[in-house]
C-alpha cells in the first residue's frame, strides 16, 4: 500500500496524483470487464492500494497546508472519507469531484474481483451525502452550501454515476443518485459549464444523465446550439476554456472537447459499467416493485442474430427493462447485444426464462 510517509512514493504523491490514479482504475477496470484479461487484475490490486492509501483518514500525518482550513483542527474532521489533488491535505483538501472519481475506480475495481475495504467506501459516499443538498447538487467538498441552490453540474454527475456504480448498500445509493440525476434533468443550462476542466464535466453529467431518457433529452436537446458553435469545419470539437487557458485544463482544446463529444455522442450504446451496461448499476426506482427481475444464466448455447449470425456464449445476465443481454465466451470475451437483434426462438427462450425466475422468486 502507497505510504503517504515513504520517500521513495514522492514521485508519486504529490501534484495530481489522484487524478491519474481514479482514472487508471477507472479504465483498466472496464477493460478488464470487457475482455477477461487475467494480467490487469494486478494492476487493478495496485491502484486499490494506492487510492486506499490516499484517502484522507488521518488527519495528524497528511495535513502539510498552510490553508486556513488546516490552522484550524475544527474544520478538518469534516473531510475525512474523501480524496484531494494528492494524499495530503494541499490546495483545496478533499473535494467531491476526486472523491467520486477514486469511488468509480474502486467499484469498477471491486467488480474485477478485487476486493475493496467496505467501511473505507461508506466513509467516502458519507463525504458526498454531506456535500449533495436536497435538490441533488454537488458541492465542492463535504460541506452542503446552500439547498435549493445550482451551478456547474460535473460533479452532481460524476457524483451520480459513483452512487449507481455503488457496490454496497445499492438502493440507498441509487436512490441518492437518482437524486442527483434528477438535479440534472431539472437544471440542464450549466452543462458546459464546469468548474475547471467543462469537457471532464460534461463527459460525467451525460453518462449520469443515461440512468433517466429525459434528463438525457433535456441535456441534449438544450445544447444543440452549444454542438453546433462548437464544431469545426474539419469535424473537431473545441470549448471556450473555462480557467487556466495555457495549463492542463486545456492543453490540447480540440482533440479533448472532439473526445467527450465523441463520448457523449456514442453513450447511448450503454457499452460501459459506468454507462448502465450491467445489471447491478442500472437505476432502480426505489416504488418501483413491478418491475420484471433480472434472470441470470450459465449455460453455453449458441445464439443466432436476426441476420444468420451466430455467437456461443455463456449468457451473464438479461435486463429486460433496457433490453440489454450480456454474454461471455469461453474465451473470456465479453459480448453486449440487444434483445431486439437476436432470433425470435432466442427471444422467446430469454421471455422463458425470464418469467421462470418470476416464479421461483415469487415462491420463495
Amino acid at each position: 500500500m502507497a505510504n503517504i510517509s515513504d520517500a521513495d512514493h514522492s514521485d508519486e504523491m504529490d501534484g495530481l496524483s489522484v487524478w491519474k490514479h481514479t482514472f487508471a482504475g477507472m479504465f483498466l477496470a472496464e477493460y478488464h470487464l470487457a475482455t477477461g484479461e487475467k494480467w490487469a487484475i494486478k494492476e487493478l490490486e495496485e491502484i486499490r492500494d494506492w487510492l486506499m492509501g490516499a484517502q484522507f483518514i488521518d488527519p495528524s500525518g497528511q495535513l502539510r497546508s498552510n490553508r486556513e482550513e488546516t490552522k484550524n483542527p475544527k474544520h478538518v474532521p469534516r473531510f475525512v472519507g474523501g480524496w484531494g489533488h494528492n494524499p495530503y491535505y494541499e490546495g483545496y483538501g478533499p473535494m467531491c469531484i476526486t472523491t467520486s472519481q477514486a469511488l468509480m475506480a474502486l467499484s469498477l475495481i471491486q467488480r474485477c474481483g478485487v476486493e475493496v475495504d467496505e467501511e473505507r467506501l461508506k466513509m467516502a459516499y458519507q463525504f458526498l451525502k454531506d456535500g449533495t443538498n436536497n435538490i441533488g447538487y454537488v458541492w465542492y467538498n463535504s460541506v452542503n452550501a446552500g439547498d435549493d441552490r445550482w451551478a456547474d453540474l460535473g460533479r452532481t454527475g460524476s457524483t451520480a454515476i459513483a452512487n449507481f456504480l455503488a457496490p454496497i448498500d445499492n438502493r440507498k445509493y441509487q436512490k441518492w443518485g437518482r437524486l442527483n440525476v434528477d438535479c440534472i434533468k431539472e437544471h440542464p443550462k450549466a452543462f458546459p459549464d464546469t468548474h475547471g476542466c467543462p469537457p471532464l464535466g460534461m463527459a460525467w453529467t451525460a453518462i449520469a444523465a443515461l440512468r433517466d431518457k429525459k434528463a438525457y433529452r433535456s441535456l441534449m436537446d438544450y445544447h444543440r446550439w452549444w454542438f453546433t458553435l462548437a464544431q469545426c469545419h474539419d469535424e473537431t470539437f473545441v470549448s471556450q476554456p473555462n480557467r487556466d487557458a495555457g495549463g492542463s485544463y486545456t492543453s490540447a482544446p480540440r482533440l479533448f472537447m472532439s473526445s467527450v463529444v465523441a463520448l457523449i455522442f456514442a453513450s447511448k450504446d450503454l457499452k460501459l459499467h459506468m454507462m448502465g451496461s450491467s445489471e447491478e448499476n442500472i437505476a432502480i426506482n426505489p416504488k418501483d416493485d413491478k418491475r420484471p427481475p433480472k434472470i441470470k444464466l450459465g449455460e453455453l448455447r449458441t445464439f443466432r442474430s436476426s441476420d444468420g449470425r451466430t455467437l456461443e456464449a455463456r449468457l451473464e445476465f438479461f435486463e429486460p427493462a433496457l433490453g440489454i443481454a450480456r454474454a461471455r465466451q469461453e474465451n473470456g470475451k465479453i459480448i453486449d447485444f440487444r434483445f431486439a437483434s437476436l432470433s425470435k426462438e432466442d427471444q422467446e427462450y430469454l421471455k422463458q426464462e425470464l418469467a421462470k425466475k418470476a416464479k421461483e422468486e415469487k415462491e420463495e
